[in-house]
């Protein structure tokens, strides 16, 4: 069966209003990490984790190569565990991070930048993860110009009568990306993991205190990178995307695609809150935790220009996202409206839920 798609003539929305850029995120930074080789409580033998320091690094210097002046780390390693080359990891304090911005002040001024540093250090590391780094949950097409590999990783944390021990409930998703990769493709592909990562953070500081019930949202846990990778840390669902539901379990009956299609356009509203543009809604970017239905991948997401209270439309773009979901107006590579896109193909994912898999799109 064939659904064709008639692109209307484009009719522009906000008349009056010139389509301005829309604005940049603020600058990044994230936490570092080590990777080594460590004794878990409950598990034989040593474990490749990922610990999590205190120590901030901007993502801006990641990219630029530039590298804070490094000093060997001590990770209370026991019985021989070897520590790896990450483990020589900026003495750069997440103090010394907003006093940068001009957002901190000076405390404790008698301990000096001796006594600051040694504060990071005995403090940071305090959290880990668990990575199963043999059998990623998913991996990029080999077309991908940024690869990515998500891994199945547990929650750790330090008791001092045990040392590391898994967390319960402590279940955690982590999204590899290379720097390597982020730096050959920045500013060339509409994809773009950093865009993301300060998109999360938008998100995350926006929408603290409200709940995933509500929101219908997957922000991350956490974000930190060594000089290798960045990584992304988010709740592991169980439940897959929704395409892969559908790929497994066939197409949704209606009252249960109304089911979902209800909690995409929660998703959505939490988005227009947030003066947020997804541009890249499809079954494969909306995953399922628990029966939730969440919003993920905001690699190509941009934020919506307003002048005052009133919305302006966004300057034209080079067409991306997935068929049949991207909107006339991106198609055709004109201003478009934020919400309305978004609009637009959250109406096709709920026809891909419904329809049957042999549905062929054209557009005309």
């Amino acid at each position: 069966m064939a659904l064709r798609i008639r692109l209307p003539e484009y009719l522009p929305r906000g008349v009056g209003n010139p389509p301005l850029d829309p604005p940049p995120f603020e600058s990044v930074y994230v936490r570092r990490c080590v990777r080594i080789t460590q004794r878990v409580h409950g598990r034989e033998g040593t474990r490749e984790v990922l610990i999590l320091t205190s120590i901030m690094q901007s993502v801006d210097d990641m990219l630029n190569d530039h590298y804070p002046e490094e000093e060997d780390v001590d990770t209370d390693t026991t019985d021989g565990d070897e520590v790896s080359d990450d483990s020589e990891i900026s003495s750069t304090s997440t103090e010394d991070c907003e006093n940068e911005e001009g957002g901190g002040e000076d405390e404790d001024e008698d301990e000096g930048d001796g006594g600051e540093q040694e504060r990071s250090r005995n403090q940071g590391f305090l959290e880990a993860f668990m990575v199963c780094w043999s059998d990623p949950i998913r991996e990029s097409p080999r077309d991908d110009p940024n690869p990515r590999t998500v891994y199945y990783a547990k929650r750790l944390q330090k008791r001092d009568d045990v040392g590391w021990t898994e967390t319960k409930g402590g279940d955690v998703a982590i999204k590899a990306i290379s720097w390597e990769r982020i730096r050959a493709t920045r500013n060339r592909v509409s994809e773009d993991p950093v865009k993301e990562v300060a998109a999360l953070q938008y998100l995350s500081d926006g929408l603290r205190g409200r709940s995933i019930e509500e929101t219908h949202v997957l922000t991350a846990d956490t974000v930190m990178c060594n000089d290798s990778d960045l990584y992304i840390v988010m709740p592991y669902c169980h439940g897959g995307d929704l395409c892969m539901r559908v790929a497994t379990r066939g197409r949704f009956a209606e009252d249960e695609a109304r089911f979902y299609f209800r909690q995409i356009l929660k998703g959505l509203e939490t988005l227009q809150d947030m003066r947020i543009c997804h541009k890249d809604l499809s079954p494969e970017n909306l995953i399922l935790l628990e029966n939730k239905s969440l919003i993920i991948d905001f690699g190509m997401c941009l934020r919506i220009p307003y002048s005052s209270d009133v919305r302006h439309l966004i300057t034209r773009r080079q067409t991306c996202g997935k068929l049949p979901h991207i909107s006339p107006e991106i198609w055709t590579c004109r201003p478009f409206d934020g919400h309305a896109v978004d609009i637009w193909a959250g109406k096709f994912t709920l026809f891909r839920l419904m329809l049957s898999d042999d549905t062929e799109f054209v557009l005309t």
